[in-house]
């Protein structure tokens, strides 16, 4: 075993073969923000074997007080926080596998993204995709940690297919009144910092000792004030999910378009699958507008609007919360 690990197989809850267990495993993290860009790091660095990270979004300079991972170069060029990531923990452990993937986690892909995974980490921004992650979890039979920040508060919860509690019995479904953001309440850093270091624990105690050994009970505090509180979740005798019924694993609620939190941009998805050639939609936007093109996406402005458009045809389109505004501006400039 690598010297790098020698501290952490002395301690007693891990040991070497807890620390070979590790090595062997696959953790998938969904989102790599704030939640994710920590939690990855934890990961990479105590040892995970294959560590998958999916994200939807590229990095933004608001995100460098609290995502750990990127710097202001990242910015720059306007990397996706996923490929970004993996460049920056390549070189942290090159003994671990660290895996990209620039992606939206919708329906249609959550089984594949997650398949093979031992746990999945969760650092989402929405109920959607916490409720369609905790549809996959439980279909697939594999643990995942929620994991939730804003302002300076933070919640965890582990849920394990056929034991305890999963998410739907908290939340059954995508709220319908508006609820805080973090660009309408703000985060600070420490706040989602913990959360995800708890994640990680969580996350290396299920590899180590498998889901039986997982924390219970959901865990709530409050960084500024220092405030712990941990609550027994009772599982929900009338919970669908829990019943075997994957409501939006079947797509259910899954809309063409999206406001986004933590910033002032709304995502418009196509229907079903297209491929976008970037270099050939650069030549068509030029002279139209401020264009600019990477290996992963393309950026372009114009009308007081811009979007951030990736080769799976989807798009980020900024300076909007209005979801009609986005999809017509989509529409004017790459089309329905």
């Amino acid at each position: 075993m690598d010297e790098r690990y020698s501290r952490q197989e002395r301690f007693e809850g891990i040991g070497r073969e807890g620390q070979e267990r590790i090595c062997r495993s696959c953790v998938t993290i969904v989102g790599c923000g704030a939640l994710g860009s920590t939690s990855a790091s934890l990961l990479v660095r105590a040892g995970v074997g294959t560590v998958r990270i999916i994200d939807r979004d590229f990095v933004e300079l608001h995100n460098l007080h609290r995502q750990g991972l990127f710097d202001e170069e990242d910015v720059l060029q306007a990397l996706p926080k996923a490929a970004a990531a993996a460049r920056k923990l390549e070189r942290c452990n090159s003994l671990v596998k660290v895996e990209g993937i620039v992606a939206d986690f919708v329906s249609d892909n959550a089984m594949r993204l997650i398949a093979g995974s031992d746990v999945v980490v969760d650092a989402f921004d929405n109920f959607e995709a916490r409720l369609l992650l905790n549809d996959a979890c439980l279909s697939s039979g594999i643990p995942w940690v929620y994991g939730g920040a804003i302002g300076a508060q933070g919640t965890t919860l582990v849920v394990t297919p056929g034991e305890g509690p999963c998410f739907r019995c908290l939340v059954n479904d995508v709220p319908s009144t508006v609820l805080p953001t973090c660009e309408t309440l703000g985060v600070v850093g420490p706040a989602p910092a913990l959360v995800a270091s708890i994640q990680a624990a969580d996350a290396l105690r299920m590899l180590v000792a498998g889901p039986k050994a997982a924390r219970r009970g959901i865990l709530s505090f409050d960084v500024w004030s220092g405030d712990f509180q941990r609550a027994e979740v009772q599982r929900r005798a009338d919970c669908p999910a829990c019943a075997g019924r994957y409501d939006f694993l079947l797509g259910r609620g899954q809309g063409a378009a999206s406001v986004m939190c933590g910033g002032n941009a709304v995502q418009v998805r196509p229907a079903g699958t297209r491929a976008v050639s970037l270099e050939q939609l650069e030549r068509v936007l030029a002279g139209l507008g401020t264009v600019q093109r990477n290996e992963f996406l393309l950026r372009f402005a114009a009308d007081g609007l811009e979007f951030v458009v990736f080769p799976d045809g989807r798009a980020v389109v900024r300076n909007t919360r209005d979801e009609s505004v986005a999809r017509s501006f989509y529409a004017k400039y790459i089309g329905t």
